[in-house]
């Protein structure tokens, strides 16, 4: 599947503070780690999910051959397209993306500054 890579997905503190409220320091950096894992690798592999304590366990279900935290699954994927649909609907300044893309970097910011 082409994924457009995004650097980033939304955080909601309360939420997971909510979330965590049981759990021990250590298995909050554990939940921390695989939820960061996930995003990058797109699921936790079995060998390692079984390495979690069972609260963080809890957190994950299993989704073809790997775990995968829901929400972070949901957060990843609205983040994606929601990156996709900024892309699609660049402005080019009534030129083709070809013209756009080949101005110089320098040019297209000034353009996108000064636009009102």
């Amino acid at each position: 599947m082409d994924k457009l890579k995004c650097p980033c997905v939304n955080w909601y503190p309360e939420s997971f503070q909510a979330g965590t409220r049981k759990m021990t320091d250590e298995e909050v950096g554990i939940y921390i780690r695989a939820l960061n894992n996930q995003f990058i690798e797109g699921g936790i592999e079995p060998d390692e999910y079984k390495t979690f304590p069972p609260k963080v366990k809890k957190k994950f279900v299993k989704k073809g051959d790997v775990y995968v935290n829901e929400r972070m699954e949901y957060e990843t994927e609205r983040k994606r397209k929601y990156s996709a649909s900024r892309a699609n609907n660049r402005q080019y300044a009534g030129k083709s993306k070809e013209e756009w893309e080949s101005m110089p970097l320098d040019e297209r910011i000034d353009h996108h500054m000064n636009k009102t």
